[in-house]
């Protein structure tokens, strides 16, 4: 890695760690597991569709994660503060 991709690197997470930090992630989470929960009531076909694509399985892997990643930025905040 040369000197410039780490620079670059850095200074992305440290972008991605702000975005991250506000992100409202957990209201979020619950959003996708209510959407799971009522749409086959609500949209069957929709819902049956965003299955079948993987859509909402792939859009709440990446909650998940941002989430974890939200807790690891909030430590590293607490530590430095």
């Amino acid at each position: 890695m040369t000197n410039e991709e780490f620079t670059e690197t850095m200074n992305q997470v440290s972008m991605l760690s702000t975005m991250v930090r506000v992100m409202p992630l957990k209201d979020f989470a619950v959003a996708i597991d209510r959407a799971e929960a009522v749409g086959p009531i609500v949209d069957p076909t929709l819902y049956k569709e965003s299955l079948a694509d993987g859509g909402l399985e792939r859009l709440k892997k990446l909650a998940h994660a941002a989430r974890d990643f939200q807790r690891v930025v909030e430590e590293v905040a607490a530590e430095t503060t």
